[in-house]
């Protein structure tokens, strides 16, 4: 049965001394049930690990990295602040190879988890096939890609199955061709036959992986459409999540709050690093990420960084509740 959540990270886990205890919490995600009888008490401890940096405890190396490895998207969504404020397409980035194996180096037997794609649409990378290859080899056990879709081509669903892939997020905020034209720009008629592909190869491989995850944010151009997309997907794929449209508060590093009490925090300083493509890394995926560089990989390995200056001076402050401006601005969403 699909599980429906406003929000995929809204749940704050409690900590058990039993790293396997999650099983029994969230027997609905049967993507963490397949990857524990896959990996073993190696995927528990993970699990129990990424519980624990919510609370403050950082483990010795990051437990993920988010890998932009390109700069360009195959779409340009009218709320998408990729498109508004990082994109310049007249001069596509693709992640080198060469850059990656360094990363991978480095993180190799010690990576539990990785998402490719970020602020991006990574299937426009001409190496794609080869980065998903490469990162699988790295013995990273929970592997996502975020896409919107329209690249999954039946080679790369093979692929994806075959690996097999941990997740695929999708995007999609339309339950018709119209609506999917006004909110993203592209085809709808395309994108569901590619999700569908990928449901009809993994049934047929007898597995539970990839586990297929679409998206709906709600704006008012789609927000009409929501019972009918629910209708639509939620016997079909594994998660539906409904999110809010975040309004963006400027486009820079300065705060337009006073002293406005900041009911949230974050557990990304103690969770994961984001790389760009030019190996620029930062402590979490927001929207202002680019204002709180930590390092290069050219320069730093990822285990200097993630034990740097920066980041341990980050982390105490979160503790102590003393938020950078672009934080303040962050969690004040």
């Amino acid at each position: 049965m699909t599980h429906v959540s406003p929000d995929p990270d809204a749940k704050t886990r409690e900590t058990s001394p039993d790293p396997e205890a999650y099983l029994t919490k969230f027997e609905h995600e049967g993507y963490l049930r397949a990857l524990h009888e896959r990996y073993g008490s190696r995927f528990a401890l993970y699990r129990q690990a990424w519980d624990l940096a919510a609370r403050g405890q950082t483990p010795d190396f990051p437990l993920h990295l988010e890998l932009e490895v390109t700069n360009h998207c195959n779409l340009s969504c009218p709320v998408c602040h990729c498109a508004q404020y990082t994109h310049d397409r007249r001069n596509k980035k693709f992640m080198s190879l060469d850059l990656l194996d360094r990363v991978l180096e480095q993180a190799s037997g010690r990576l539990p988890a990785a998402l490719v794609g970020a602020c991006s649409e990574c299937l426009l990378h001409p190496q794609i096939e080869d980065i998903l290859l490469r990162l699988n080899r790295t013995g990273i056990m929970d592997l996502m890609i975020h896409t919107n879709g329209l690249l999954v081509t039946e080679r790369l669903t093979r692929l994806l199955v075959e690996l097999p892939l941990a997740r695929i997020n999708i995007s999609v905020d339309a339950a018709t061709p119209e609506t999917y034209k006004v909110v993203r720009g592209g085809n709808l008629e395309l994108l569901e036959k590619n999700i569908l592909r990928v449901l009809e190869y993994r049934k047929a491989a007898g597995s539970a992986l990839p586990y297929v995850r679409l998206t709906f944010v709600k704006q008012p151009a789609n927000q009409h459409q929501l019972e009918h997309f629910l209708s639509k997907w939620q016997d079909k794929v594994d998660r539906i999540d409904i999110q809010e449209l975040v309004e963006l508060k400027g486009n820079d590093a300065a705060t337009d709050l006073r002293d406005e009490d900041v009911r949230h925090t974050c557990a990304y300083p103690n969770r994961m690093l984001y790389v760009d493509y030019d190996g620029n890394a930062f402590p979490c995926c927001s929207f202002y990420y680019r204002f709180l560089k930590m390092g290069n990989i050219h320069d730093k390995t990822l285990e200097q960084i993630w034990l740097s200056d920066g980041m341990n001076t980050l982390r105490e402050n979160f503790l102590k509740k003393k938020y950078y401006p672009v934080c303040r601005k962050c969690l004040d969403y």
